[in-house]
């Protein structure tokens, strides 16, 4: 028994002295403990096992054979390193890491100024095609603001060359184009870009579309000065159509649209006989009708005529807050536009644009009220809106661009009167 218990311990210590463990410690430079480090342990060239080091930066490894090994660390955003070291019985090693060489990727372009302004870079100018024009708001007035959110502030539109006036429906318009360079020659309002609409050409077939919509109150919240959840409405309506009057020669392109609207303002003020709390109801309409012909002088030149009106009214305006319904007023407004434009090829080298408009423009204003005016700031505000009165405009336009092309570059000059 004695013979068997003194062969079996000095088995034991043989093999505690073959064995080891090995606890590696791995540090930044600043001596901050590095977590999730990957270490690995080879042995005579050989993969043993990898270990990732806790949040106190440990990796341990237990029973292992004594002798030398080959450790290998990793950690993101250190360098590499490798060393060797001899296992026997318990062994502990620090390692402390250095920071890796950061890579940076420097692209060196033009400035954003020198690019919009450079007619041969891709931003000189930008193209809504007909799929993006289709992604945008139906409602004409929506649509009006969309691109001008697009153009940035400051920007002018222009249909066919022509400011001023409303937008041609979304299916009559065949491309959108942003010109960013504030000095093209035919841009008379320097630092401010320019919006070109351009209509689809003459057709050969009759189309027509009608969009209508609604929408009203009932996904509104009460607001928080208003006894009651106000009403409000819009209806809008659109209709266009166009086809040939004379097949391959002349066409007629018709729009109209309009809209009823109302909505409510809540009062809230403080009279001497109490606090007055009410909505004011507030209705508005508007109607527009486009017309344009366009007819085909010859293979190289095309003319078109276009009268528009455009009206609308909107009354109990400036009531709400601390405004009473005493001082509401009225405001219509009618605007007649009428354009003429010719455009074509003349001796293979030249095109001419010439473009005509006259411009009508009526606003009248009329008070709910007359009389006197009583304002009591942060209380109450009653009496005439005193905004009775109107204004008549009368704008012509004549403007004439010529284009001229050379080998190589092209020439563009050209009057506005």
């Amino acid at each position: 028994m004695r013979l068997i218990l003194f062969i079996l311990f000095i088995s034991v210590s043989c093999f505690a002295q073959n064995s080891g463990t090995l606890e590696v410690v791995v540090k930044d430079p600043s001596g901050a403990l590095i977590n999730k480090a990957q270490v690995q342990l080879i042995k005579n060239g050989k993969f043993h096992t990898t270990v990732q080091t806790n949040q106190k930066g440990e990796a341990r490894f237990n029973k292992l054979t004594s002798g030398p090994y080959q450790l290998h660390i990793e950690a993101a955003g250190f360098k590499a390193y490798d060393l060797e070291v001899d296992v026997a019985g318990s062994n502990r090693k620090e390692v402390s890491l250095e920071i890796d060489v950061i890579k940076v990727d420097v692209d060196v372009s033009e400035e954003a100024q020198v690019r919009n302004t450079n007619p041969n870079s891709a931003s000189f100018s930008n193209v809504l095609t007909a799929d993006q024009i289709a992604q945008l708001p139906d409602d004409p007035e929506e649509f009006e603001n969309a691109i001008n959110q697009l153009a940035g502030p400051g920007s002018q539109i222009r249909v066919n060359g022509f400011r001023g006036g409303k937008l041609p429906p979304k299916s009559q318009i065949r491309e959108i184009r942003f010109r960013l360079n504030p000095y093209a020659a035919e841009n008379h309002d320097a630092g401010f870009g320019l919006v070109d609409v351009i209509t689809k050409p003459g057709v050969n077939s009759w189309h027509g579309s009608l969009n209508v919509g609604f929408r009203d109150e009932a996904m509104n919240a009460r607001q928080v000065f208003a006894p009651f959840r106000g009403p409000e409405q819009q209806r809008r309506f659109g209709l266009s159509l166009d086809g040939p009057l004379w097949k391959n020669h002349t066409s007629l392109f018709l729009n109209v649209d309009g809209s009823l609207f109302f909505d409510a303002r809540p009062i809230f003020a403080t009279l001497p006989t109490g606090t007055f709390s009410d909505l004011a109801y507030r209705p508005s309409r508007r109607l527009n009708i486009d017309a344009r012909v366009e007819h085909v002088l010859t293979k190289t030149h095309t003319a078109r005529l276009q009268f528009q009106r455009n009206a609308g009214v909107q009354n109990n305006l400036g009531v709400g807050d601390f405004d009473l319904p005493s001082r509401g007023f009225a405001q219509n407004q009618t605007e007649y536009i009428a354009r003429f434009s010719d455009s074509g090829v003349i001796r293979k080298k030249y095109f001419n644009e010439l473009r005509v408009q006259a411009r009508w423009l009526e606003t009248e204003t009329r008070s709910v009220s007359q009389g006197q005016t009583i304002l009591v700031p942060g209380s109450f505000n009653d009496g005439s809106a005193q905004r009775t009165g109107g204004r008549r405009q009368f704008d012509l336009e004549i403007a004439d661009n010529v284009d001229y092309a050379l080998e190589k570059h092209g020439v563009r000059f050209g009057t506005l009167f």
